[in-house]
């Protein structure tokens, strides 16, 4: 069986957020998941890397900070996973609600 591939999405400054999820993901539950400081190879162009992970990915986990929605990578990736449909869990560090369209969707405080 294939195992279930995700996504975490994060402004720099959460990084030690977002390796502690990637840990838990695939340590817990088994999760093949895609983290860009561990995923994507030196040298390689990363822009095409990232938007391949968004399409292959069956969960996109999008935290969401004040640092998070000041980022234009983070933002750029979280639309990219809205447009292509895919399910998104926003966890909240440190505020209230996601911002733009992921506002309609339920999020989990952390």
């Amino acid at each position: 069986m294939d195992r279930l591939k995700s996504f975490i999405c994060y402004a720099d400054e959460e990084n030690h957020i977002a390796e502690e999820l990637n840990s838990c993901l695939s340590a817990t539950f088994g999760f093949d998941s895609f983290f860009a400081k561990k995923s994507i190879i030196p040298s390689k162009k990363f822009i095409p890397t990232i938007l391949s992970a968004i399409k292959e990915t069956d969960l996109f986990f999008a935290l969401i900070s004040q640092n998070s929605k000041q980022s234009s990578f983070a933002n750029q990736e979280m639309g990219m996973a809205i447009a292509l449909d895919k399910t998104i869990v926003s966890i909240m560090l440190n505020v209230d609600s996601p911002c733009g369209f992921l506002s309609e969707r339920q999020g989990i405080y952390y």
